[in-house]
Protein backbone atom coordinates (compact mmCIF):
# COMPACT_ATOMS: atom_id res chain seq x y z
CA UNK A 1 0.00 0.00 0.00
CA UNK A 2 3.23 2.50 0.10
CA UNK A 3 5.44 3.39 3.18
CA UNK A 4 3.71 5.18 5.75
CA UNK A 5 3.62 9.14 6.29
CA UNK A 6 3.85 10.71 9.60
CA UNK A 7 0.47 12.61 10.11
CA UNK A 8 0.53 13.95 13.29
CA UNK A 9 1.58 13.04 16.68
CA UNK A 10 1.38 8.93 16.76
CA UNK A 11 -0.71 9.02 13.61
CA UNK A 12 0.45 7.72 10.49
CA UNK A 13 -1.51 7.36 6.91
CA UNK A 14 -0.23 5.08 3.93
CA UNK A 15 1.61 7.80 1.36
CA UNK A 16 -1.06 6.64 -1.29
CA UNK A 17 -3.49 8.08 0.97
CA UNK A 18 -1.83 11.43 0.92
CA UNK A 19 -1.31 11.44 -3.21
CA UNK A 20 -5.22 10.81 -3.83
CA UNK A 21 -6.07 13.73 -1.36
CA UNK A 22 -3.46 15.89 -3.66
CA UNK A 23 -4.97 14.10 -6.61
CA UNK A 24 -8.78 15.26 -5.48
CA UNK A 25 -7.62 18.75 -3.99
CA UNK A 26 -5.94 19.12 -7.28
CA UNK A 27 -8.86 17.91 -10.04
CA UNK A 28 -11.40 19.99 -7.74
CA UNK A 29 -9.38 23.24 -8.82
CA UNK A 30 -9.17 22.74 -12.53
CA UNK A 31 -13.12 22.52 -13.14
CA UNK A 32 -13.24 26.29 -12.33
CA UNK A 33 -14.88 26.96 -15.94
CA UNK A 34 -18.26 26.88 -17.36
CA UNK A 35 -18.37 23.82 -20.14
CA UNK A 36 -18.86 24.67 -23.76
CA UNK A 37 -22.33 24.16 -25.04
CA UNK A 38 -22.94 22.40 -28.78
CA UNK A 39 -25.43 22.98 -30.93
CA UNK A 40 -25.94 21.10 -33.95
CA UNK A 41 -28.14 22.98 -36.35
CA UNK A 42 -27.94 21.26 -39.75
CA UNK A 43 -26.59 18.57 -41.88
CA UNK A 44 -25.91 19.00 -45.16
CA UNK A 45 -24.89 17.56 -48.45
CA UNK A 46 -21.76 19.71 -49.55
CA UNK A 47 -20.27 17.51 -52.50
CA UNK A 48 -20.16 13.80 -54.00
CA UNK A 49 -18.23 12.19 -56.46
CA UNK A 50 -18.14 8.63 -57.92
CA UNK A 51 -16.91 7.18 -54.74
CA UNK A 52 -18.18 9.23 -52.04
CA UNK A 53 -20.40 11.73 -49.99
CA UNK A 54 -19.45 14.71 -48.35
CA UNK A 55 -21.82 15.99 -45.93
CA UNK A 56 -20.97 18.46 -42.55
CA UNK A 57 -22.51 18.98 -40.03
CA UNK A 58 -23.02 22.69 -38.73
CA UNK A 59 -22.57 23.28 -35.42
CA UNK A 60 -22.30 26.48 -32.80
CA UNK A 61 -20.75 26.65 -29.60
CA UNK A 62 -21.61 28.86 -27.01
CA UNK A 63 -19.41 30.06 -24.40
CA UNK A 64 -21.57 31.64 -21.42
CA UNK A 65 -18.81 31.16 -18.61
CA UNK A 66 -16.78 34.33 -17.39
CA UNK A 67 -12.98 32.48 -18.74
CA UNK A 68 -11.88 31.83 -21.92
CA UNK A 69 -11.72 28.58 -23.25
CA UNK A 70 -8.81 26.88 -25.89
CA UNK A 71 -10.87 24.63 -28.10
CA UNK A 72 -8.68 21.63 -29.06
CA UNK A 73 -10.37 18.75 -30.71
CA UNK A 74 -13.83 17.15 -31.80
CA UNK A 75 -14.25 13.22 -31.85
CA UNK A 76 -17.26 12.42 -33.06
CA UNK A 77 -19.37 9.48 -34.70
CA UNK A 78 -22.52 9.70 -36.90
CA UNK A 79 -24.88 7.24 -38.15
CA UNK A 80 -27.01 7.46 -41.08
CA UNK A 81 -30.51 6.83 -41.58
CA UNK A 82 -29.24 3.72 -44.10
CA UNK A 83 -27.04 2.31 -41.31
CA UNK A 84 -23.56 4.19 -42.86
CA UNK A 85 -21.19 5.04 -40.06
CA UNK A 86 -18.02 7.26 -40.24
CA UNK A 87 -16.00 8.25 -37.19
CA UNK A 88 -13.64 11.33 -37.22
CA UNK A 89 -11.72 13.87 -35.27
CA UNK A 90 -11.09 17.35 -35.93
CA UNK A 91 -8.58 20.08 -34.59
CA UNK A 92 -10.73 22.73 -33.53
CA UNK A 93 -8.17 25.26 -34.02
CA UNK A 94 -9.70 28.10 -32.03
CA UNK A 95 -10.41 30.22 -28.55
CA UNK A 96 -13.29 30.71 -27.40
CA UNK A 97 -13.72 34.21 -25.37
CA UNK A 98 -15.74 34.52 -22.31
CA UNK A 99 -19.14 35.37 -23.20
CA UNK A 100 -18.76 34.49 -26.95
CA UNK A 101 -20.57 32.12 -29.55
CA UNK A 102 -18.45 30.66 -32.66
CA UNK A 103 -19.32 28.66 -35.73
CA UNK A 104 -17.66 25.36 -37.02
CA UNK A 105 -18.44 22.71 -39.37
CA UNK A 106 -17.78 19.36 -39.07
CA UNK A 107 -17.57 16.79 -41.93
CA UNK A 108 -18.68 14.00 -42.35
CA UNK A 109 -17.35 11.48 -45.77
CA UNK A 110 -19.65 8.38 -46.26
CA UNK A 111 -18.86 5.53 -48.92
CA UNK A 112 -21.52 6.25 -52.28
CA UNK A 113 -22.59 2.98 -51.53
CA UNK A 114 -23.57 3.27 -48.14
CA UNK A 115 -26.01 6.10 -48.82
CA UNK A 116 -29.40 5.30 -49.34
CA UNK A 117 -30.71 8.96 -51.32
CA UNK A 118 -33.74 7.35 -50.77
CA UNK A 119 -33.77 6.97 -46.83
CA UNK A 120 -35.00 10.12 -45.50
CA UNK A 121 -34.41 9.60 -41.96
CA UNK A 122 -32.40 11.23 -38.77
CA UNK A 123 -29.09 10.84 -38.62
CA UNK A 124 -27.33 10.99 -35.59
CA UNK A 125 -24.13 12.38 -33.99
CA UNK A 126 -22.45 12.12 -30.71
CA UNK A 127 -19.02 12.60 -29.12
CA UNK A 128 -17.68 15.03 -27.66
CA UNK A 129 -15.30 18.64 -27.94
CA UNK A 130 -12.46 18.26 -25.32
CA UNK A 131 -11.41 22.20 -24.37
CA UNK A 132 -8.29 23.79 -22.37
CA UNK A 133 -9.51 25.54 -19.34
CA UNK A 134 -7.28 29.04 -18.08
CA UNK A 135 -4.47 28.46 -16.28
CA UNK A 136 -0.92 26.40 -15.81
CA UNK A 137 -2.30 24.10 -13.68
CA UNK A 138 -4.98 22.73 -15.95
CA UNK A 139 -2.86 22.80 -18.58
CA UNK A 140 -0.37 20.50 -16.31
CA UNK A 141 -2.94 18.30 -15.54
CA UNK A 142 -4.01 17.85 -19.62
CA UNK A 143 -0.28 17.40 -20.07
CA UNK A 144 -0.32 14.56 -17.59
CA UNK A 145 -3.38 13.19 -18.86
CA UNK A 146 -5.22 13.24 -15.73
CA UNK A 147 -7.94 15.96 -16.53
CA UNK A 148 -9.63 16.63 -20.16
CA UNK A 149 -11.94 18.19 -19.53
CA UNK A 150 -15.11 18.05 -22.81
CA UNK A 151 -18.19 18.84 -23.64
CA UNK A 152 -20.57 16.49 -24.98
CA UNK A 153 -21.58 16.35 -28.71
CA UNK A 154 -25.23 15.06 -29.45
CA UNK A 155 -28.44 15.76 -32.21
CA UNK A 156 -30.19 13.78 -34.66
CA UNK A 157 -30.92 15.46 -37.82
CA UNK A 158 -32.40 15.07 -41.49
CA UNK A 159 -29.73 15.85 -44.06
CA UNK A 160 -30.65 19.15 -46.06
CA UNK A 161 -30.14 20.45 -49.29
Amino acid sequence: MGTPARFGPGQYIPAMGIRSLLLCALLAGCSTAQPPRIEIARLAETSRSDEAVRFEFEATIHNAGTMPLVLEEFEYEVVGAAGATYAGRRAAEMNLPAQCVRSVRLPVIIDIASVNLGSAGPWSISGRLTYLEPGRLAATMRDLRVYRPSAPLEASLTPSD
